[in-house]
């Protein structure tokens, strides 16, 4: 899908998507997953963003997060270039690994916020690779109920959508993740309107409306 335009602004939350070309795997082996977090922690201390959910599966990653002062582009070309790197290296392999650009939705915040962190979460589960969402290593749910300690999502911030108390937060949190099993891609992403935006039409025309803007300073500088 072409993109003639770059869309940025503090606290833009994105859904991204960055599937291996041709559908290849792009982690062959628990270091090719461990290697990657490594590069997001790298590229989250660089480059300042919010990260809400992750999830590596075999050929394609999920990333929830929201955007500080640098734009996404730039994160992304600094997670998708190091990945890239470390896997031609390692496997002496030349050429792209994933799947030209990465896919973008920008998202309204509420009510999509949480749902998206259970539809990330879940990617194993469908997938048939596990039968419980905690039983995946690389994705942010062991993170966010407290079985792994990787620091890289906003822990605090997602649980507080749940109760005040961690422990309470936690278990709720564990059953809100379980129910979304019934909710379904098309339940999920069948309002996504113009392309590459999921929200109501009021959220698209203002996004819309700060788009102009943002490309209109860039061609007066």
């Amino acid at each position: 899908m072409p993109r003639p335009y770059s869309i940025y602004f503090p606290g833009a939350l994105f859904h991204i998507t960055a599937r291996g070309i041709e559908k290849r795997n792009i982690f062959l082996d628990k270091r090719d997953y461990e290697r990657y977090l490594k590069r997001v922690a790298q590229v989250k201390k660089k480059f300042p963003f919010n990260l809400y959910s992750y999830c590596l599966m075999p050929n394609h990653v999920h990333l929830l997060l929201e955007v500080k002062k640098v734009p996404l582009s730039k994160i992304m070309q600094a997670l998708q270039t190091g990945q890239t790197m470390f896997f031609n290296k390692k496997y002496a392999h030349l050429g792209h690994v994933f799947e030209g650009r990465y896919f973008w939705l920008l998202v309204e915040k509420d009510p999509y916020f949480l749902e998206l962190i259970r539809y990330i979460n879940l990617n194993p589960v469908r997938a048939g690779l596990v039968d419980e969402a905690e039983e995946w290593e690389y994705s942010s749910y062991r993170e966010i109920v407290g079985l792994k300690e990787r620091e890289l999502v906003e822990r605090e911030e997602i649980l507080s959508n749940f109760s005040q108390d961690q422990v309470k937060a936690v278990e709720e949190f564990k059953d809100f993740i379980k129910g979304g099993l019934e909710v379904t891609q098309d339940d999920l992403f069948g309002n996504v309107g113009r392309g590459q935006f999921l929200g109501s039409n009021k959220f698209i025309a203002r996004v819309e409306s700060r788009m102009i803007k943002v490309i209109g300073d860039q061609r007066e500088l």
